[in-house]
């Protein structure tokens, strides 16, 4: 229950936050607009009223090649552009032929669109103020909710997962007022892998004739993209995922152009070499990386990896994983990728920095343990305590890298940086990621000092390069505080961090250092802490 933050906050403030005076009690109007398809609860207006709001055409096609600009580089894949523009042009041949499902998939393209538009340019005289951006994206991103009510979503039907997965960025891109968030994102998006489950998305179309071949297929790269999200969303919130493992046989996508596909193809072309970009490179690189951290997320809510031989064999399915992977999806240094577009060192920055976590989550419990004494009892045989130095060292090398990539994407995405246009575009789970990072890196620093210096526990680890690490990341979260509480909270455990070691006070208590660190919502189970 350590990794659970529902659990362990309650059974650690029943008497404070579970008092007789507090049961039944309103949470305040904010805490509760989002997740938008949880507390909407408006009746849906007539299709034909959804179809009259919208703007007019040649708003909507700027915001639609937006959007199809944008998503290439996020790691997910649910539509197939030459086909979508079919319909897109049908649409407006004969609006009212189309159902209300494509309604709903095109009202979250253009809620994307806006969000996308409106953390790339900030709003001046001639551009859309703050308010006025929120207004729009709140518009389109209820008109959406509407069409997937209005179309009975939970039964599923065509576009409802196309929507669905939308519907996620969405959440996913916005602002997260409080952690709280991320559990309804976790609702959500369990109840959207459920949908897929009951539309046999996990079964692979080849069990099925009468699904074509073009259909088969953009059902598996669906597949693969709610299977991300489901392991993203459980990392994300420290619960386990819905995807049981082998509850599913679907094959992944193949690595295919978008004119190698066609709604009349009467076969499936062979998928093209790894070493060939095509607009599903990523995502299928990022789904061969969510295949393991499924099993890994399974193997650490069900306590199965205690061992160190135990973790030795997840180590090493991580890593032949991460071989599989092409190394234009590997991120180490900015000089490596000079030719890249920015959208292409986005995504190997996302890549890598997800490996970096997993490799967090697999050692962290050996991030502040000592090797035990005699008077411990039985001692650790010597390879395994050998095992817990190189567990640790491995846990503050990929924490170190993750912090270094969050201080690159700051750095560089500034005016005049080489990923200006990266600017903004950050999403919970990236913030997440650095956060565990900082994190790992804080507690850490927080606790070396109590060592004894003849256990030799630093070995290998520079703490100079940590501390400095830490202060130059500071920086960066607290620009980033301005639009992201997680920042903020990071910004407060760094500066109890910087407390102890400036001597400015003479202890921290170590319960105010783990009140700050249980408030950043992990949820990694710090048994440790």
């Amino acid at each position: 229950m350590d990794g659970i933050s529902e659990l362990k906050g309650h059974f650690e403030n029943l008497n404070e936050i579970q008092s007789p005076e507090t049961y039944g009690q309103e949470v305040p109007d904010e805490s509760r607009q989002r997740p938008l398809l949880l507390y909407s609860g408006t009746r849906p207006p007539p299709k034909e009223r959804l179809i009259s709001e919208l703007p007019e055409r040649n708003i909507v096609d700027r915001m639609v090649f937006y959007y199809f600009s944008e998503m290439s580089m996020m790691p997910l894949i649910a539509l197939h552009p030459p086909t979508f523009l079919q319909e897109y042009e049908q649409f407006w041949a004969n609006p009212r032929d189309v159902s209300i499902h494509w309604i709903g998939l095109l009202y979250s393209i253009l809620s994307i669109s806006t969000i996308f538009s409106r953390k790339s340019e900030a709003p001046t005289s001639d551009t859309m103020s703050d308010s006025g951006y929120t207004a729009q994206y709140s518009e389109y991103a209820h008109q959406m909710v509407h069409c997937l009510k209005a179309g009975d979503y939970v039964r599923g039907g065509p576009y409802i997962l196309e929507t669905l997965i939308n519907y996620t960025v969405l959440e996913l891109m916005m602002t997260c007022p409080s952690p709280d968030v991320h559990s309804g994102i976790y609702a959500t998006t369990g109840l959207m892998t459920q949908i897929a489950f009951r539309m046999g998305y996990h079964r692979d179309p080849c069990h099925f004739p009468e699904i074509s071949c073009f259909e088969g297929e953009m059902r598996r790269r669906i597949w693969a993209t709610v299977h991300i999200c489901d392991t993203s969303m459980s990392v994300l919130s420290g619960s386990p995922r819905v995807i049981a493992e082998g509850s599913w046989d679907t094959k992944p996508p193949r690595n295919l152009h978008d004119g190698d596909l066609d709604p009349s193809c009467t076969t499936l072309p062979e998928s093209r070499l790894d070493s060939e970009l095509t607009p599903v490179s990523c995502p299928l690189a990022r789904y061969k990386l969510s295949l393991t951290v499924g099993w890994l997320i399974d193997a650490n809510v069900f306590q199965g990896l205690l061992l160190p031989s135990e973790k030795r064999r997840a180590e090493a399915r991580l890593a032949d994983t991460w071989n599989t992977i092409p190394d234009r999806f590997k991120f180490e240094s900015l000089s490596n990728c000079l030719s890249e577009s920015p959208a292409g060192v986005g995504q190997r920055i996302g890549l890598t920095s997800l490996y970096n976590k997993m490799y967090i989550m697999l050692h962290i419990s050996h991030l502040l343990k000592s090797p035990r004494s005699a008077d411990d009892g039985d001692p650790p045989a010597e390879e395994d305590a050998e095992y817990e130095l190189n567990s640790r060292r491995k846990c503050i090398q990929a924490a170190l890298q993750n912090v270094e990539f969050l201080i690159i994407m700051d750095t560089e995405s500034r005016p005049g940086g080489t990923l200006t246009v990266l600017k903004n575009k950050t999403s919970i789970l990236a913030v997440h990621e650095a956060l565990v990072a900082t994190a790992v890196l804080s507690t850490f620093l927080y606790h070396f000092g109590t060592w004894p210096a003849t256990t030799g526990e630093t070995d290998g680890i520079d703490m100079a390069h940590i501390e400095a690490t830490l202060r130059n990341c500071k920086d960066t979260w607290v620009r980033w505080s301005e639009w992201s509480p997680d920042a903020r909270r990071a910004v407060d455990l760094l500066d109890l961090v910087f407390q102890k070691l400036d001597g400015s006070m003479e202890t921290v208590p170590m319960s105010e250092f783990s009140l700050a660190l249980d408030g950043m919502g992990l949820n990694l189970g710090w048994d440790t802490v």
